[in-house]
Protein backbone atom coordinates (compact mmCIF):
# COMPACT_ATOMS: atom_id res chain seq x y z
CA UNK A 1 0.00 0.00 0.00
CA UNK A 2 2.90 1.99 0.64
CA UNK A 3 3.29 2.78 -3.53
CA UNK A 4 -0.62 4.13 -3.19
CA UNK A 5 -0.27 6.29 -0.37
CA UNK A 6 -0.49 9.27 -2.61
CA UNK A 7 -3.29 8.20 -4.82
CA UNK A 8 -4.87 7.60 -1.22
CA UNK A 9 -4.61 10.82 0.37
CA UNK A 10 -5.14 12.82 -3.35
CA UNK A 11 -9.15 10.76 -2.93
CA UNK A 12 -9.64 11.26 0.54
CA UNK A 13 -8.54 14.83 0.29
CA UNK A 14 -11.53 15.31 -2.64
CA UNK A 15 -13.99 13.32 -0.50
CA UNK A 16 -13.10 16.02 2.39
CA UNK A 17 -13.49 18.73 -0.30
CA UNK A 18 -16.88 17.64 -1.15
CA UNK A 19 -18.31 16.79 2.28
CA UNK A 20 -17.17 19.58 3.86
CA UNK A 21 -17.41 22.84 0.80
CA UNK A 22 -17.41 25.60 3.78
CA UNK A 23 -14.54 24.32 6.09
CA UNK A 24 -12.42 27.07 6.88
CA UNK A 25 -9.21 27.15 9.46
CA UNK A 26 -6.76 30.35 10.79
CA UNK A 27 -4.92 29.38 7.50
CA UNK A 28 -8.11 29.33 5.05
CA UNK A 29 -10.57 26.73 3.43
CA UNK A 30 -9.60 23.33 2.10
CA UNK A 31 -9.39 24.52 -1.48
CA UNK A 32 -6.28 26.71 -0.40
CA UNK A 33 -3.11 25.66 -2.40
CA UNK A 34 -1.23 25.83 0.96
CA UNK A 35 -3.69 23.85 3.05
CA UNK A 36 -3.83 21.48 0.10
CA UNK A 37 -0.50 20.70 0.44
CA UNK A 38 -0.54 20.27 4.33
CA UNK A 39 -3.47 17.88 4.03
CA UNK A 40 -1.82 15.57 1.60
CA UNK A 41 1.23 15.58 3.61
CA UNK A 42 -0.87 14.66 6.68
CA UNK A 43 -2.64 11.90 5.22
CA UNK A 44 -0.09 10.24 3.99
CA UNK A 45 1.59 10.95 7.59
CA UNK A 46 -1.75 9.26 8.94
CA UNK A 47 -1.25 6.27 6.50
CA UNK A 48 2.26 6.07 7.90
CA UNK A 49 1.18 5.73 11.35
CA UNK A 50 -1.61 3.19 10.63
CA UNK A 51 0.79 0.95 8.85
CA UNK A 52 3.70 0.91 11.98
CA UNK A 53 0.39 -0.01 14.21
CA UNK A 54 -0.30 -2.69 11.85
CA UNK A 55 3.66 -3.56 11.71
CA UNK A 56 4.05 -3.39 15.50
CA UNK A 57 0.84 -5.29 16.13
CA UNK A 58 -0.15 -2.30 18.32
CA UNK A 59 -2.13 0.98 17.93
CA UNK A 60 0.28 2.70 20.54
CA UNK A 61 1.69 5.07 18.02
CA UNK A 62 -1.79 6.12 17.20
CA UNK A 63 -2.60 6.84 20.46
CA UNK A 64 0.01 8.27 21.93
CA UNK A 65 2.13 10.26 19.30
CA UNK A 66 -0.49 10.53 16.50
CA UNK A 67 -3.14 12.13 18.48
CA UNK A 68 -0.77 14.36 21.00
CA UNK A 69 0.24 15.83 17.72
CA UNK A 70 -2.57 16.34 16.06
CA UNK A 71 -4.44 17.50 19.05
CA UNK A 72 -1.50 20.15 19.08
CA UNK A 73 -1.42 21.40 15.26
CA UNK A 74 -5.40 21.36 14.85
CA UNK A 75 -6.38 23.75 17.95
CA UNK A 76 -3.17 25.77 16.49
CA UNK A 77 -4.78 26.22 13.29
CA UNK A 78 -8.81 26.07 14.37
CA UNK A 79 -9.58 22.86 12.89
CA UNK A 80 -13.00 21.74 13.43
CA UNK A 81 -13.94 17.96 14.72
CA UNK A 82 -15.91 17.72 12.21
CA UNK A 83 -13.12 17.51 9.63
CA UNK A 84 -10.93 15.20 12.11
CA UNK A 85 -13.79 13.06 11.69
CA UNK A 86 -14.55 12.69 8.26
CA UNK A 87 -10.72 12.33 7.15
CA UNK A 88 -10.48 9.50 10.02
CA UNK A 89 -13.20 7.63 8.17
CA UNK A 90 -12.47 8.54 4.42
CA UNK A 91 -9.12 7.45 4.67
CA UNK A 92 -9.81 4.08 6.73
CA UNK A 93 -12.23 3.61 4.11
CA UNK A 94 -10.37 4.62 0.85
CA UNK A 95 -7.80 1.99 2.12
CA UNK A 96 -10.23 -0.80 3.44
CA UNK A 97 -11.58 -0.53 -0.41
CA UNK A 98 -8.48 -1.23 -1.90
CA UNK A 99 -7.81 -4.42 0.10
CA UNK A 100 -9.12 -8.08 -0.36
CA UNK A 101 -11.53 -9.79 2.45
CA UNK A 102 -8.56 -11.08 4.11
CA UNK A 103 -6.39 -8.19 4.35
CA UNK A 104 -9.35 -5.94 5.35
CA UNK A 105 -9.93 -9.00 8.35
CA UNK A 106 -6.48 -8.28 9.06
CA UNK A 107 -6.55 -4.30 8.71
CA UNK A 108 -9.98 -3.83 10.55
CA UNK A 109 -8.59 -3.67 14.11
CA UNK A 110 -6.71 -0.81 13.21
CA UNK A 111 -8.86 0.78 11.09
CA UNK A 112 -11.30 0.40 14.05
CA UNK A 113 -8.78 1.69 16.70
CA UNK A 114 -7.88 4.69 14.73
CA UNK A 115 -11.17 5.59 14.13
CA UNK A 116 -11.71 5.38 18.00
CA UNK A 117 -8.99 6.68 19.24
CA UNK A 118 -9.78 10.16 17.64
CA UNK A 119 -13.50 9.71 18.50
CA UNK A 120 -12.16 9.37 22.12
CA UNK A 121 -10.03 12.28 22.00
CA UNK A 122 -12.77 14.86 20.28
CA UNK A 123 -13.02 16.65 23.69
CA UNK A 124 -9.27 17.72 23.88
CA UNK A 125 -9.83 19.20 20.45
CA UNK A 126 -12.15 21.93 21.60
CA UNK A 127 -14.50 22.82 18.45
CA UNK A 128 -17.30 21.45 17.36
Amino acid sequence: MFPLAQEVAEIVYRRLIQELPNHKSRRGKLTHPGIRYSCLRDLNIFQAYLWLSVLEQNSQAIERELITLCIMVMQSMDVKWSLIERWTINLCDEIMYRLDHSQQFLLLPYTQGMQQAFYLARSQFGTD
